[in-house]
């Protein structure tokens, strides 16, 4: 946390909410990277991840810009949401971290797509982690592998 700190006091305006790759509630513990990093830095924060590992959901409809069903815990309580952010495209899973909700969490996911089915911010780092990674790095799981539980 003391790097992404420093960063964040770089920043001359302070941002409004963090939006992190990875789960928030939306987590086996029900406290994901965005929960934690927003309660550390007590700042909004909600997690986008192309992987969801805890809960269920439906598919969201194919055919649908922004169509989004709600990732539920075993209880039925709302963890996020599985969000298909372009028509055809993979579903990306929206979840809350910490001081921000889920339908707030939609609104500016959707806000930072500019035409594409990922925030910006994944497509800006990406080709920095593609950099970043060794040949002897194992990578993370690919879309074809997705975890999780689908109805």
């Amino acid at each position: 946390m003391p790097i992404l700190r420093a960063v964040l006091e770089r920043f001359k305006t302070a941002p409004d909410v963090l939006m992190v790759e990875g789960a928030g509630i939306a987590h086996r513990r029900r406290f994901g990277v965005a929960c934690h990093l927003g309660v550390a830095l007590d700042r909004p924060c909600f997690g986008v991840s192309t992987l969801c590992d805890y809960g269920t959901w439906e598919t969201p409809p194919p055919g649908l810009d922004g169509a989004h069903v709600f990732i539920k815990d075993a209880g039925g309580e709302p963890l996020g949401v599985a969000l298909r952010a372009m028509a055809y495209k993979d579903p990306l899973f929206v979840s809350p971290g910490h001081r921000v909700g889920v339908l707030p969490a939609i609104d500016v996911a959707l806000a930072l797509l500019e035409g594409r089915s990922a925030p910006d911010p994944f497509w800006v780092l990406a080709p920095e982690e593609k950099k970043r990674r060794s040949p002897s790095r194992p990578r993370a799981a690919s879309s074809s592998t997705k975890r999780g539980k689908k109805k």
